[in-house]
C-alpha cells in the first residue's frame, strides 16, 4: 500500500546507520572503487543466515556464471531469476546468499542468481546482455536444471531491479513469456528532482550519480529504455508484477511511477511501500524484522504465481 504521509526513519535502522556509517564516514564517490567492493563484505553480517535448502551450487549458463539455489520438494520446480544490487558496480553473488536461499526455502522455488559482468569495466549494455544470456538460458536448459520451463520470474533489487525490469521488456519484445518480475526498489530511471532523491540514508543522490556514471558510456544512453524502463514507449504487455519500495529511499519516487505505469498499461501490478525503510533494507533480514517480512511477502507471492 502506497501512503502519502511519510512516518519517521525507523529507529532499529536509525541505529544501525550510527554502527555501520558514523557521522564524517567517506561516501561511495570519495572512495576507490576496488575498496567499495571490499566494504560491501562489511555488509554480509546484516543479511542473516542462509536457509537449509537441497542445495545450493554454482553452474554456468551459456558462459555466464549463475548460483542455483534449490528448495526442497519437487522434482520440478519453478524457477525465479534473479539479478543482484550494487549500483551495477559493487554487488556479488555471496551478499545474496542469506536472501536467495530464504526465497528458495519459503517460496520451494528455485532461484537462479546471476554473476552478471560489473561496470566500469563492463559497462552498459554488457549487463544487460548477460541476464538476458541467462534468463533465455534457464529456459533452455530446463529439464537438465529440473526447472519448469513455463513458470519463470526474474527479480531484483535496485541495478538489479533495473535488470529485471529491462529483462521483462525484452522477454515481451521477443515472445518469451514470464509468470511474473518481482522489482525490489528498483533503479527505472536517470537521477532526477524527484523528491525522494533528497534522503540520505545509506544511498544519496551523489551515490546514485557515481553509479550511472560507472555504468554509461554517456549520459544520453540513459535515454535508452534499456537503461531507464521507465522511459519505455509502452509498458503493455508486461507480466504480472511485485514492486517494494522503502519510505527513505532516493529510488522510491521513480519506482512507484513505474508501478503507476504498469497499471495504467493494464499490467496486473502490486505495490508495497514499507514506511520506516531505507534502501537495501530487503537484504538486511538479519536485523532489520521488515527485511525478513519483505522476503516473505516475495516468497508468498512466488508461491501465489
Amino acid at each position: 500500500m502506497i501512503a502519502g504521509k511519510l512516518m519517521p526513519v525507523d529507529p532499529a535502522v536509525v541505529t544501525l546507520l550510527e554502527q555501520i556509517m558514523p557521522p564524517g564516514s567517506p561516501r561511495l564517490p570519495e572512495l576507490p572503487l576496488d575498496v567499495c567492493r571490499g566494504i560491501m563484505d562489511l555488509f554480509l553480517p546484516l543479511t542473516g543466515p542462509k536457509a537449509e535448502i537441497e542445495s545450493i551450487r554454482d553452474h554456468s549458463l551459456s558462459g555466464v556464471p549463475v548460483r542455483l539455489y534449490r528448495a526442497q520438494g519437487a522434482e520440478l520446480q519453478p524457477a525465479c531469476v534473479y539479478f543482484h544490487g550494487g549500483g551495477w558496480t559493487i554487488g556479488a553473488l555471496h551478499h545474496y546468499d542469506a536472501l536467495c536461499s530464504q526465497i528458495a526455502k519459503e517460496s520451494r522455488w528455485t532461484v537462479i542468481s546471476v554473476d552478471y559482468r560489473l561496470a566500469p569495466e563492463y559497462k552498459f549494455p554488457i549487463p544487460v546482455l548477460d541476464c538476458w544470456t541467462a534468463l533465455q538460458a534457464v529456459r533452455a536448459n530446463a529439464a537438465e536444471l529440473r526447472m519448469d520451463a513455463s513458470r519463470i520470474v526474474v527479480a531484483g533489487d535496485s541495478a538489479g531491479g533495473n535488470l529485471a525490469a529491462v529483462v521483462s521488456l525484452l522477454a515481451r519484445d521477443y515472445g518469451f513469456p514470464l509468470t511474473g518480475q518481482i522489482l525490489i526498489y528498483p533503479v527505472t530511471d536517470y537521477v532526477s528532482t524527484r523528491e525522494s532523491y533528497d534522503f540520505d540514508y545509506l544511498l544519496s543522490r551523489a551515490d546514485m550519480i557515481a553509479f550511472w556514471n560507472y555504468y554509461l558510456h554517456h549520459p544520453s544512453e540513459a535515454e535508452s529504455p534499456l537503461a531507464s524502463p521507465l522511459r519505455a514507449a509502452s509498458l503493455a504487455g508486461l507480466p504480472k508484477t511485485l514492486l517494494v519500495t522503502a519510505e527513505f529511499d532516493p529510488l522510491r519516487d521513480e519506482g512507484e511511477e513505474y508501478g503507476r505505469k504498469l497499471r495504467e498499461a493494464g499490467v496486473d501490478t502490486v505495490a508495497t511501500r514499507y514506511p520506516g525503510m531505507i534502501h537495501g533494507f530487503v537484504n538486511m533480514a538479519g536485523v532489520i524484522p521488515q527485511g525478513r517480512d519483505a522476503m516473505l511477502q516475495i516468497a508468498r507471492q512466488l508461491t501465489a504465481w
